[in-house]
């Protein structure tokens, strides 16, 4: 029970492929994320002839645990001890990004559990994920493994979090 998965920095073809096998509107999802947020929107249809489609935002999810500590941590020394006098000190990067790398893929986790209550119910659709190279990476078996075989998943590895939803529209070109 395997979703389909396309690599696409175009989503036209997606659009064409909605029309043809008639799936509605509303079995049709954008999530973006990055570390340290996710927004799950679903396209609708307006009945405006300008703008045929419009994204309504459903969920936003931020990780809390990754926004508290920050991008460095404060007060913690990576570099070598020169001072003699304060003995010796061993670096902790490697256990800092192991512990930053753990962080994110819990919040990959709870983003594919998101992503299970927005779509699982669906029989057929597109979700569109949109995400940095590094969370993609993440997401994408975690993604597969929480849609039904009928929703086919497209994966975008770029980070459009700060868009607006009319931004992010032009940038899908929808």
């Amino acid at each position: 029970m395997s979703t389909a998965v396309r690599n696409t920095s175009i989503t036209k073809k997606t659009a064409a492929t909605t029309r043809r096998t008639g799936i509605p509107s509303g079995h049709r999802c954008v999530v973006v994320a990055n570390g340290l947020r996710a927004r799950f929107f679903v396209v609708e249809e307006t009945a405006q002839p300008r703008a045929r489609y419009r994204l309504a935002e459903q969920a936003d999810l931020s990780n809390s645990v990754s926004a508290a500590r920050g991008v460095d941590a404060p007060g913690v020394r990576t570099e070598r001890n020169t001072n003699r006098q304060l003995g010796p000190m061993h670096p902790t990067g490697e256990k800092r990004a192991q512990h930053r790398a753990e962080i994110e893929h819990r919040f990959a986790q709870e983003i594919a559990g998101q992503l299970k209550k927005q779509c699982g119910r669906w029989k057929a659709g597109v979700v569109i994920l949109a995400a940095n190279p590094k969370m993609l990476g993440m997401l994408r078996g975690l993604a597969q493994a929480a849609l039904p075989s009928g929703v086919m998943l497209e994966t975008i590895a770029r980070d459009y979090t700060a868009l607006t939803p009319t931004a992010l529209m032009r940038q899908l070109k929808m």
